[in-house]
């Protein structure tokens, strides 16, 4: 439904627990990080953060 990476949808699930202070995204170059910044921008649903859980979970 996003239109976004995984790797987008991965750090934008991280940022989305209240838990979370920071995240580590691991850009080893500045295309990466141009790549991953706008996972930042993401804003995930209750229902699209519990989709990914029963996802992962399975």
């Amino acid at each position: 439904k996003k239109q976004c990476s995984v790797a987008q949808l991965s750090i934008a699930w991280t940022l989305a627990h209240p838990a979370t202070t920071g995240t580590i995204i691991g850009a080893r170059t500045r295309l990466q990080l141009k790549e991953l910044l706008p996972a930042a921008e993401i804003i995930l649903s209750p229902d699209e953060l519990k989709q990914i859980d029963t996802f992962r979970h399975s």
